[in-house]
């Protein structure tokens, strides 16, 4: 499957239950706004090491490197620790991240391109949100 549809850079143009979703586990208001920004999101990849970077309307970058199928240690955008694995299925990346100090904030996420636009599908404690991005 080539993946290299996702390379380049994505910037938010929506989203859709964010809200929602956030607050269903109580998160406080200060870290849903890291959530609701319009951010600038970058795809790159060397051989077989992925790396995408959120780049925030505030002046912060995150970056986040990964191996397809590999699990490894990273942060959520508001900084929480988890262990991810990110998987390609059907042209997509699914991604699994476990919460390392609570489960119930354990997130699965799909990203996919769909009609020129991509589409990352969050699912937090049975509550999914979407995020469409345009490429710039």
């Amino acid at each position: 499957m080539d993946m290299d549809k996702f390379l380049g850079k994505w910037e938010v143009i929506g989203t859709e239950n964010m809200e929602e979703m956030l607050k269903s586990f109580d998160m406080e208001e200060e870290k849903r706004k890291i959530y609701n920004m319009k951010f600038v999101m970058e795809y790159k990849r060397d051989g077989d090491n992925w790396e995408y970077t959120v780049d925030m309307p505030q002046g912060v970058k995150k970056s986040f490197k990964f191996r397809i199928g590999e699990p490894h240690d990273s942060t959520t955008l508001d900084g929480r620790p988890i262990l991810s694995c990110i998987k390609i299925e059907n042209g997509k990346f699914v991604e699994l991240h476990k919460d390392k100090a609570d489960p119930q904030l354990n997130a699965e996420m799909t990203r996919e391109i769909v009609n020129d636009e991509l589409v990352v599908t969050a699912t937090v404690n049975g509550i999914s949100s979407i995020t469409r991005h345009r490429r710039l």
